[in-house]
């Protein structure tokens, strides 16, 4: 278990793709909150319409996740940290007809490397520190081999592996670590799915049960709960079951 979040007030959280969807949601909803949030994406002008909002507690720092450079210089202007949240995330269908090279690159970067170059800038502070939390949003893509999902969903895999390599390692330093597995959720990246998408959110709902989740003190911090367990379910049958369970999973419209 990881310490709970019962009160944000005056809490330091840097929210990493905080520009759009769940991000955007989940800073709002902070600071609502009470939370001093630091907000990070390459799109400057759509955080600085959430300090708009919030101009005491909300701070801008513009940042390109596969720049290790930048991302020290902007951690740097950071004095106290409580909680680092890394959500950047990119998606495309990839079809094995539409397989590229370059589509695979641009997603592998965004979703994987971008966490490990997080992670490499912040862990040092957290466990000298004794204390703090460093979580990543994956996806519960990450729990089976979804069609059109391939890089995707081994990306979040990945994240998730990571994840519970780092909790084990990290709890001797006083420092928690976490994992948000979301459902579908409203996002810019969802848009492009041409297949129905069961129990699908806004990104406040989904901010809710993030926060929830903090409350909780969860590791894994999943939603909605009947559809990622339904996913959890599936791994354990045999591969000619499984493969056609997750054949007729995802119907196209």
């Amino acid at each position: 278990m990881n310490k709970k979040i019962q009160s944000w007030k005056n809490l330091n959280v840097w929210l990493i793709g905080a520009s759009s969807g769940i991000g955007k949601a989940l800073a709002i909803k902070l600071l609502s909150h009470g939370a001093n949030v630091y907000l990070s994406s390459r799109k400057e002008h759509l955080l600085n319409e959430i300090k708009n909002i919030y101009p005491k507690a909300a701070t801008v720092l513009p940042l390109d996740v596969l720049d290790l450079e930048q991302i020290a210089l902007q951690f740097s202007k950071i004095p106290e940290i409580d909680l680092v949240i890394y959500l950047a995330a990119d998606y495309s269908p990839l079809s094995v007809t539409s397989f590229n090279a370059e589509e695979v690159t641009k997603i592998i970067n965004v979703n994987l490397i971008g966490a490990t170059n997080i992670s490499s800038v912040v862990l040092p502070r957290l466990i000298s520190q004794k204390k703090g939390h460093l979580s990543f949003v994956a996806s519960i893509a990450g729990y089976i081999g979804l069609p059109h999902s391939s890089v995707y969903g081994a990306t979040k895999a990945a994240l998730i592996n990571l994840a519970e390599s780092f909790y084990v390692e990290c709890k001797e330093f006083g420092v928690d670590i976490s994992i948000i597995n979301p459902g579908f959720v409203e996002t810019n990246l969802t848009s492009k799915n041409s297949f129905d998408m069961p129990f699908i959110m806004t990104p406040e709902i989904a901010a809710n049960h993030i926060i929830k989740g903090f409350k909780k003190g969860r590791f894994d911090i999943v939603f909605p709960f009947g559809f990622s367990l339904f996913f959890r379910f599936i791994r354990l049958f045999p591969y000619p079951i499984h493969l056609r369970l997750v054949k007729n999973l995802v119907k196209q419209k």
